[in-house]
């Protein structure tokens, strides 16, 4: 369209958006006296009329945004004077680089007194004209509380740029160039609550004046100063503190470059002022991010590098205490874990934004969050929750309408997440999307759980047949494992008795360093059956001990009252050079005769480094098969004495066992 249609004089708004208009006439709109608002935005304007907007003294709105009106002729001397009741105007995007000084004339905009917003273009870049000056013209405009630039290159702006507007309160210089901008220019602005500095580019000391003397002054509640600096940084110290007199309650530092925000070891610098509800950091450089933010509502830490950093300490100084924290968003953070206690004291948290991380498991505690109402783990590496997990989510959704967001993660399908899988089908109200979440079985294939009952069915009919070979194999296994166990033991059982034994002894720690000069406590130790007791005494005793000065070791002399049995004759073996074993039918009947000798051939191979200790006596004849194959081996590969029973016999008997001895 490009030509202004005819309306019924009743219409009040008006859209002519995005067409092709160049011009308006005189009178063009003369008959619609009940209009409103005016759109005449994107179209291919170079200039208006005098007399355009005759008989829109009701007007409220016009947006002239994106046309061509790009100098002073464009906008003629009192082409707004009809417009008595005009509250928003919007020129801006009608200017081009080519001009090097264009803000609207002071006469023509002065007949706009009603004026309360105002969107236009600044370009003043020429060095000769010097500073940036909103004309007197703009004095007239009383109630002027807005400002907003759209096309902005401007060379200065100090305290005299906006001298003409008193009454500001809301800046927005947006995108603006602005070659020097001193500090100061905004110090005297009592009433100003708005401001937004984003895309301004600042080194870090300009960017630190802008708070610490135009901020710090005011009674500013919004700040943004997005993408201000292109070079890394550390957040100016005390930060903060500057701002506790303002009365700020919202702070947007996003898309900056700023790698450290902390100041934990100056603790009156490390509060947030009470006023602030919202900080905004995503899109930084953050390696370390803490604070204390007890009125704190909204943190946004989007896209920065703190991964390494939560995964042993927290966004928050816990100092403090209770926070009235309700979103936090850490997505885009590279987080693999985090630490156990980073959402604790927040029980007011309501969402909870890790999307676009690396974790595989939930780490953290989330028994403090009992207001949680969103958990988005979307974009992660999770393959199913912990049974502690579940149960605490259970508990939290049981108390409030608790969500979680596992789009984009790719779940595990088999046996290990059955439980997982079951939980999830029971608790499907608690899960955005479900529908279009995914999983990989077994055999690597992915499930899309558009019918998530079936999936589990299938997964369980699956896992029974697992588990019946599982624990078949299992039993296989341990019935394996039990049977070499007994072999070995049963092989191994006088090395372990012995040992045994031996460790209960007191002198388990003495080790005989030398045996051909360690000197023992007796020189042997007497094995014998009951039953030959009379042996002992007529013979051994009266033959070794008395004529031959030999002291030995017999159990119902010596052995130590109130012992274990089984201690006394370890201890005896180990205290005496040599072990006679008197061999009869009545010792190889005897449990504790056939325990002293397979001890006393522990202790010839564990403890006398493979020296032969035992001296067989056999005190009756005994045939090969009647003897234990143990002892059967020793009489092969060793000397035994045999007893002759006769005077003469005795006399070389004696003689050879003392020698044996000795």
């Amino acid at each position: 369209m490009n030509k202004i249609p005819k309306c019924p004089p009743t219409v009040d708004i008006l859209n002519l958006h995005n067409n092709y208009l160049e011009s308006i006439p005189d009178k063009a709109f003369a008959n619609l006296q009940e209009l409103l608002e005016l759109d005449i935005s994107s179209n291919k304007l170079t200039i208006i009329s005098i007399n355009s907007f005759e008989g829109l003294h009701k007007l409220k709105r016009l947006n002239l945004e994106d046309n061509r009106l790009k100098d002073s002729n464009s906008f003629p001397s009192g082409v707004f004077k009809y417009l008595v009741s005009l509250i928003y105007l919007n020129i801006k995007f009608n200017n081009n680089e080519e001009s090097a000084y264009s803000i609207i004339p002071d006469d023509v905009i002065s007949d706009l007194v009603k004026l309360e917003s105002l969107e236009l273009d600044v370009v003043a870049i020429d060095r000769r004209l010097g500073v940036c000056v909103f004309g007197e013209g703009f004095s007239r405009l009383s109630i002027l509380k807005r400002i907003k630039t759209g096309e902005c290159h401007i060379d200065i702006v100090n305290n005299e740029t906006f001298s003409n507007l008193q009454h500001l309160e809301f800046i927005d210089l947006s995108n603006c160039v602005i070659y020097n901008y001193v500090a100061g220019t905004l110090s005297e602005r009592t009433q100003l609550i708005y401001l937004d500095m984003s895309n301004v580019p600042m080194q870090i000391d300009s960017f630190k004046d802008l708070f610490t003397v135009d901020i710090q002054s005011s009674k500013v509640k919004v700040v943004k100063a997005n993408g201000m600096l292109e070079l890394s940084a550390d957040l100016p110290l005390c930060f903060f503190r500057i701002l506790n007199d303002t009365g700020i309650e919202e702070l947007y530092i996003a898309n900056n470059s700023f790698v450290v925000a902390e100041n934990v070891h100056i603790k009156m610098c490390n509060a947030v002022p009470t006023t602030l509800k919202l900080i905004d950091f995503s899109n930084n450089k953050l390696t370390k991010f803490c604070f204390e933010i007890p009125y704190l509502v909204t943190l946004n830490l989007k896209n920065n590098f703190l991964a390494r950093y939560l995964e042993h300490n927290s966004y928050m100084d816990n100092d403090t205490g209770i926070s009235q924290l309700e979103m936090i968003d850490l997505s885009f953070n590279e987080i693999n874990f985090l630490s156990f206690t980073i959402f604790h004291f927040q029980p007011n948290l309501k969402i909870i934004n890790l999307s676009h991380n690396f974790l595989s498991n939930i780490t953290f505690d989330l028994s403090h969050n009992i207001n949680l109402q969103l958990l988005d783990l979307s974009s992660n590496r999770i393959k199913l929750f912990e049974k502690g997990t579940m149960d605490l989510v259970s508990s939290i959704a049981k108390n409030s309408k608790l969500t979680i967001d596992l789009t984009g993660n790719t779940l595990q399908c088999n046996c290990r997440a059955l439980p997982f899988l079951r939980w999830m089908n029971q608790n499907k109200y608690v899960f955005l999307k479900i529908q279009s979440y995914k999983c990989v079985s077994e055999n690597e294939a992915i499930i899309q759980l558009t019918n998530l009952p079936m999936t589990v069915h299938e997964i369980e009919k699956e896992c029974t047949s697992y588990t019946v070979l599982i624990t078949c194999l299992s039993i296989a296994i341990i019935s394996c494992g039990i049977a070499i166990a007994s072999g070995l033991i049963y092989r191994y059982r006088w090395k372990i008795r012995y040992l045994y034994y031996l460790s209960k002894s007191r002198y388990y720690s003495y080790k005989p360093v030398d045996f051909s000069t360690q000197t023992y406590k007796y020189d042997a130790f007497v094995s014998f059956s009951e039953i030959d007791l009379r042996f002992i005494k007529n013979g051994c005793i009266p033959q070794l001990e008395i004529n031959n000065n030999l002291k030995l070791c017999i159990h119902h002399r010596d052995f130590m009252p109130g012992e274990d049995i089984t201690v006394n004759i370890t201890n005896a073996i180990h205290n005496s050079r040599k072990t006679i074993c008197i061999i009869s039918r009545a010792f190889l009947d005897s449990y504790y005769c056939k325990f002293e000798f397979n001890m006393a051939r522990m202790e010839s191979i564990y403890s006398r480094g493979g020296e032969n200790i035992l001296l067989l006596v056999f005190y009756e004849q005994i045939l090969p098969r009647e003897m234990p194959l143990v002892m059967l081996e020793l009489v092969q590969e060793h000397s035994y004495i045999e007893y002759p029973h006769d005077d003469q016999g005795n006399v070389v008997f004696w003689k050879k066992l003392k020698d044996a001895i000795a």
